[in-house]
Order: structure tokens, then sequence, then C-alpha cells
């Protein structure tokens, strides 16, 4: 009996509990299509609608004028909706009510300042909309001031046809974005394959039961090779079946796996072996199947929470946990051989994929030391 002898044996069985394969193949396709489908509005742009703002004027010179017929652009309607306000007690009123976003209000003989370049003259009460009230105001105070000044040189003002300097243009986020599907396709399988880890545990509690655990001990093969086997048949499997996942959601569901299919496949199969691995430690150090089952349960519900497995938005605490899980470091390999740095989704964290290789041995590293002092 050999290592490859293990392998192949551990992955036989497997795949013939056909209760487990289905549950490993079926659940995450379940979870995508229902999480993704619900959440998927979280990736579409929004039209950013235009504000509301009140517009009050107690001066009478040119410049107010002339502010007053700027607001009632085009240019400027598809921005701020404008509507005049007698008195500045009734504009506070409605900023508070929320009946506008925010107010603008000219003081009298405020004209000549404001030609003069001086915005703070505009004053602006602030709500939801002064984000978008500041540009506005800011560039017509600009204008007027070079105006001014150019007619202060002696310089004629050409007037030319006032067109529009602003144009819808389509946006297309078509494979720069996850649409929701592709977001949590990728999200709840590793999710899945963190519960899966606990096939691993299965194997050895299966041994025992069935005595083989006894007849390794006499048979001619190491401790090491026998763990070996059990890691590397189990994440085969768990592999495998992670890999069905992935050809069915992309061809079934057109689930967007387009990136460097090599590089998807290595982080699958890399996860699958921390997976696996990591059952395998925690019952070693716990030599309990119901412990090992709740701690990985808890540990997928922190690595998924923590790696934005959730919902893609998540705390600066949480991203900082994130960083240091497994579930992290393979969702950054897809999402950037995928969407690369197109989408607000990816976070830079160096090169995940080395850090996945790192997690890796750092596991089975600890598997080894925990076997021997079990062996000793």
């Amino acid at each position: 009996m050999n290592t490859w002898t293990i392998i192949y044996y551990t992955v036989l069985r497997n795949l013939r509990d056909y209760k487990v394969m289905a549950a490993l193949t079926v659940s995450p396709i379940m979870l995508m299509l229902i999480i993704g489908s619900a959440l998927d509005g979280e990736f579409s742009p929004k039209r950013v609608e235009a504000a509301k703002a009140g517009y009050l004027s107690e001066d009478k010179g040119a410049v107010s004028e002339q502010f007053a017929a700027y607001l009632q652009s085009d240019e400027i309607r598809g921005v701020l909706q404008v509507q005049e306000i007698s008195k500045l007690e009734d504009g506070l009123r409605m900023v508070q009510s929320k009946e506008i976003d925010s107010l603008i209000h000219i003081p009298a003989d405020a004209s000549k300042g404001i030609a003069a370049g001086d915005a703070s003259l505009i004053n602006v009460y602030g709500g939801g909309g002064y984000s978008a009230v500041k540009p506005v105001v800011e560039a017509f105070v600009r204008m007027t001031n070079t105006s001014q000044a150019i007619v202060s040189l002696g310089t004629q003002i050409q007037l030319v046809e006032n067109k529009s300097s602003i144009q819808d243009m389509p946006i297309t986020t078509a494979g720069l974005i996850p649409r929701g599907i592709d977001y949590y396709a990728v999200a709840t399988l590793f999710q899945s394959l963190l519960i899966g880890g606990v096939l691993g545990v299965l194997s050895m509690t299966r041994d025992t039961a069935s005595y083989t655990s006894q007849r390794t001990v006499i048979a001619p093969v190491k401790r090491y090779e026998l763990l070996i086997g059990r890691i590397a048949g189990n994440a085969l499997t768990l592999f495998s079946a992670a890999v069905a996942v992935f050809l069915i959601s992309k061809f079934a569901f057109q689930v967007n796996w387009n990136g460097n299919t090599a590089l998807i496949l290595v982080a699958l199969f890399l996860f699958s072996v921390i997976s696996v691995s990591l059952g395998i430690l925690l019952f070693q150090l716990t030599n309990s199947l119901v412990i090992t089952v709740l701690l990985m349960t808890g540990l997928m519900l922190i690595f998924t929470l923590a790696s934005g497995g959730f919902s893609h938005q998540v705390s600066p605490l949480l991203e900082a946990i994130g960083w240091f899980t497994p579930s992290f470091h393979a969702q950054q390999t897809i999402f950037q051989s995928i969407y690369g740095g197109a989408s607000s989704i990816v976070r830079s964290s160096g090169s995940p994929i080395l850090y996945l290789i790192i997690y890796t041995a750092v596991v089975l590293s600890l598997i080894r030391i925990t076997d021997r002092r079990r062996a000793g």
C-alpha cells in the first residue's frame, strides 16, 4: 500500500457516496441562484437623480440676475431642480423638513463681491444635495470672475451660442463588474468548500468505525503517507465537486468565469486542500467529530463574513480580519483574474495566489506537527 493507493480508494469511496456529492454540488448552485438574484441590485449602476434646491436672492445686481438664469439653464437642470423661495425663514424650514435638499441664498449687495471671485458671498444651507450645489456655485463664480477680468482688460467678449457641455454617455458595465450571480457564484462556492472540509474528518472516523485504522498500523505504510493520502484524496473529491459547480454555473447559468481558467482551477484546488486540512487539524486537536463540525461551521461563517462572502461591503475591521483568511485570497485570485482592476469589488492584496500557497503550506505543516505529537 502506498500514498497513491490511499488517494485512489479515498476518492473512490467518496464518489460512491452520492448524497454527499450531490450536497457538495447542488448546495452552492442553489445558493448562488437565490442570493445572486436577490442581491443583484447591489452591483447594478444606479442613476443619480437631480437634487432639489431652493433659491433666494436679495441682491438686485446684474450678477444675481445672471446666476438666476444660470440655474435655469439646461445644463444645470440635469443636476439641480431649482425653485424660488420668497423668504429665508421659509427656505430654512424647507431644508429642515427635507422638502428641498439645500438652499442657495444671495444676500443684498453681493454682486460686486461675487464678480470679484468671492464664492463665500453665496450662502448654501445644506442637506443631502449640498455636494451637488457646491460645484455649481463655484463654477458660476469662476466663470463670472473670468468674464470680469477680460472686460477690465478692455477685451471684447464674443458671445457664442450656448450649447450644453453635459452629455448623456451610456456606460456599459458588462464584463467590468460582476453581477449578483457572478459575485455570489464565487462566494458561495468557497463557503460550501469550507463546509466540505469535513470530508477529511469523516474519512478518519469511518476508518475508526470499520477498524481500517487498526489494520493500517500493521500495514507497510508510514503515518505521513497515510495522512497525505487522506488529505489529497479528500481534497481531490472536493475539487471535483468545485469543478462541477464551475462548469454548471458557467454554461447553464452564464456566470462570468472568463478569466484565466488555469489560475481559477489552481485557486479552487488549493482552497480544497486548505479546507480538508483545516478539518483534519481540528479533529486532531479535539478528537471529536461534533466539536470539529461546529468549529468548521464557525470558521466558515467568520471567513465568509470577513472576506465579503455575505456582502461585498464590509467594515474596515472585518476587511482587516478577512486578509488573514484563505477565503479572501481565494476570492481575490478569481476576481482579479476575471475583472482585473476595473471593479471596485477587487481590492488590492498583492499577489493573492501567493498568499494562498503560503496558507496551504502553513496548515499542512501544522497537521504534520500535530500528527507527530499524537504518534509520540
